[in-house]
């Protein structure tokens, strides 16, 4: 009976996994068809061209690409040290009564949906960045990618801080015992013990949290600007997922295509970054 249990386990997760490998292979060769008209008539300037204009069949990508690119990068830099620093010390240093109040709150931030935060960030921190910095943001109104990347990093924190706290927890404690034995402290121990035993899945969660932000649409399109530019912090711009919500209901022909194609280039992007379900 064991053994009959064991086959139909090991059956089970193979055909899961073939299923979810052929969805995966069906979808990006679905978006490839899609895409191959508008990557036929663009050619290298679907990448290499800053100019985006689907009434006259230019078909650039570069400057939302820069955009999604940098806006990403700086959410995962702003948030993934704040993330870090919060599941240290609310798992390592407060009370444990705390430290679960704590979790439990950040698992609730977690569940909130996109659209929230963009709300948010359109009639409070929008008005703010206008405000505080108004001769830089004078023509954008407060839009722009500071406050993508403000956005962008509170809604990856939640998620950072609950894996950070699933790898801290999951740290040998030997070697923690072994340095308060030493006389280290708490603080000593943390920096010098913990930490570096688990840089890699800082770098593994951060690849998560970058997937996310690259892929985020809803929340960005409310404060981004939406104009199809060069980067920068105080300036309207246009991200890529952006791109395909704004206009997937009218395109048609090689428009359509081409946003066909940022989506099959936004998936080949996350594929290749490093995931914190293969950590181990």
């Amino acid at each position: 009976m064991r053994k009959i249990r064991e086959a139909l386990y090991r059956f089970s997760v193979i055909t899961a996994a073939a299923i979810g490998a052929a969805t995966l292979l069906l979808l990006a060769g679905w978006m490839l068809a899609a895409a191959l008209p508008a990557l036929r008539a663009s050619g290298i300037s679907f990448l290499m061209s800053p100019v985006w204009e689907p009434t006259r069949e230019r078909f650039g990508i570069s400057a939302m690409l820069l955009s999604s690119i940098g806006t990403a990068l700086g959410a995962v830099a702003a948030a993934s040290p704040a993330a870090l620093c919060a599941a240290l010390i609310f798992g390592e240093f407060c009370h444990p009564a705390v430290g679960r109040a704590f979790f439990a709150l950040n698992r609730i931030l977690s569940g909130l949906p996109s659209v929230l935060y963009g709300l948010i960030g359109m009639t409070c921190l929008v008005p703010v960045i206008d405000r505080k910095l108004y001769p830089l943001t004078a023509a954008a109104g407060g839009t722009g990618g500071l406050a993508v990347i403000l956005i962008l990093s509170l809604m990856v924190l939640p998620s950072l801080v609950t894996g950070y706290e699933q790898t801290l927890r999951a740290v040998p404690q030997a070697p923690q015992r072994a340095s308060a034995a030493l006389g280290a402290t708490k603080a000593q121990t943390a920096f010098c013990c913990i930490l570096p035993s688990i840089r890699r899945s800082v770098r593994l969660h951060a690849g998560n949290a970058l997937r996310r932000a690259l892929g985020e649409a809803t929340a960005v399109l409310l404060v981004s600007g939406n104009v199809v530019r060069l980067p920068s912090l105080f300036a309207a711009q246009r991200t890529l997922a952006g791109t395909i919500v704004l206009e997937m209901g009218y395109a048609a022909g090689k428009h359509r295509s081409a946003l066909f194609a940022i989506g099959l280039f936004l998936l080949l992007s996350t594929a290749l970054l490093p995931s914190a379900q293969g950590e181990g």
